[in-house]
């Protein structure tokens, strides 16, 4: 068989699939029917609706009361005051400040709450003097 021969066939072939498809699509599909519904006997047919939830705002925090001692408000303030303590200790005094971290329970500053500053400050003061 010579390729030639093979696109000849092949030509037909396609051809007369081409004209079962196009036969097909020309005659109007047979309607479908719907499923039936399926109703459950244990549930009334009209059933009343729940009443909506209501959503109510929580109670707002109240703002945290920093110590009057505590020269820094915000994490920037926070940031500076500390390296500027890791500078006067100089850095072998100054690695004790991650002691201090973790004694509040975090390894990174950015993690020290506004309601821990003041215990932070503390830990660094003492560290100043110690």
């Amino acid at each position: 068989m010579s390729i030639e021969q093979a696109i000849i066939d092949n030509t037909a072939a396609l051809n007369r699939l081409i004209a079962v498809y196009t036969g097909m699509s020309q005659q109007p599909a047979a309607p479908v029917a719907a499923p039936a519904p399926v109703i459950n006997p244990a549930i009334p047919a009209v059933a009343q609706m729940p009443a909506p939830p209501t959503f109510t705002m929580p109670p707002a925090a109240a703002p945290v009361q920093q110590s009057q001692s505590v020269p820094f408000t915000d994490p920037k303030g926070l940031m500076d005051y500390t390296m500027e303590a890791y500078q006067a200790m100089g850095a072998a005094k100054g690695a004790a400040i991650q002691q201090v971290l973790a004694s509040l329970g975090h390894a990174n500053m950015n993690d020290v709450k506004p309601e821990q500053y003041a215990q932070f400050y503390a830990g660094v003061e003492a560290l100043k003097r110690g």
